[in-house]
């Protein structure tokens, strides 16, 4: 009876100890790599690749079932994941696709603190390779999605996310872009697309149920949004080269749509109060456009065709 006793216990401290492993796999080819892996809690995985010379990786993950893969191909690359929480994952992959040593000096991160968030950054090479970029992604609540793509070089972009189920995308084609998206609520959407050099994007939503979209073709454009309440939804395209959008939306069920195609075009909408639609369309060059509307359900549309053009609505209870 004793030994049976001391066998059940033994095939118990077992079972509980499978039940609690984690996984972390770490391969490095190179000179000068360093990697770091802190795992607790239950069923974490982590895994670690590093091809080339002084690339650096750290994961930290805290719960259970946090899935962490970082990837390393050319030299002085520095990744980072923390993760706290359940059912987390995060992904860095920079520089595959190429041959090594082509994708250098860039740095990603990835925070998240709640349960069943994902976010994956991409530094991939284009021809000459993508070199030195910057791209976080900080979340913190639950179900968050995010997600930066970098081609190009000295690209810079971030993502901050805070409530349940928000989504943001960000693709950078070409050198020194900016992208910069915060996001506080729930089921709040955001996307932004540049393709050209020194295109900087701001997308800000505080409430829930928001959309905001910027789109950037060129070189040297801004596009902002700021959206402060439920339900609203900003549009902004960009192309040709250092156009302005500005987009501020507070209130609820608001409509902004801007467009510009052309060179130097400025835009500023704002719209305060309840159900408003504005739309921007500028082609051509030097056109300027300024729409402010408070109150209740009112619209505009506004239409630039040529250079040098101004307008300026406003509109009030």
């Amino acid at each position: 009876m004793k030994k049976l006793f001391f066998s059940a216990a033994a095939l118990m401290c077992g079972t509980l100890m499978f039940a609690q492993s984690n996984d972390s796999d770490v391969n490095q080819v190179g000179n000068g790599n360093s990697s770091a892996v802190s795992q607790t809690g239950m069923t974490n995985y982590s895994t670690v690749e590093q091809w080339g010379d002084l690339n650096s990786a750290d994961v930290m993950q805290d719960g259970t079932s946090n899935y962490s893969d970082v990837d390393s191909l050319g030299d002085d690359n520095d990744a980072t994941a923390s993760q706290t929480g359940d059912f987390n994952s995060s992904e860095i992959h920079q520089g595959f696709g190429t041959g090594a040593g082509l994708n250098d000096g860039n740095s990603a991160s990835v925070t998240q603190d709640g349960n069943s968030n994902y976010g994956h950054i991409d530094q991939y090479g284009d021809a000459d390779g993508s070199d030195d970029n910057t791209s976080s992604i900080d979340q913190s609540g639950d179900f968050n999605y995010a997600y930066n793509d970098q081609v190009g070089d000295f690209n810079t972009s971030s993502i901050q996310q805070a409530g349940l189920s928000n989504d943001a995308f960000v693709y950078q084609i070409g050198d020194n872009n900016l992208s910069q998206v915060w996001q506080t609520g729930d089921d709040n959407y955001s996307t932004v697309d540049q393709i050209g050099d020194g295109n900087w994007a701001q997308n800000e939503q505080i409430g829930d149920i928001n959309d905001s979209d910027i789109n950037q073709n060129g070189n040297g454009n801004y596009g902002g949004a700021g959206q402060y309440g439920d339900d609203n939804e900003s549009n902004i395209d960009q192309a040709g080269d250092f156009n302005q959008a500005l987009t501020i939306q507070t209130g609820t069920l608001h409509l902004s749509n801007v467009t510009q195609t052309g060179d130097s075009n400025l835009s500023e909408v704002y719209q305060d109060g309840l159900s408003h639609l504005s739309d921007v369309t500028q082609t051509g060059d030097l056109n300027g456009s300024y729409v402010d509307q408070n109150g209740t359900t009112h619209t505009s549309d506004v239409i630039q065709t040529g250079n040098n053009n101004s307008s300026i609505v406003s509109q009030n209870d």
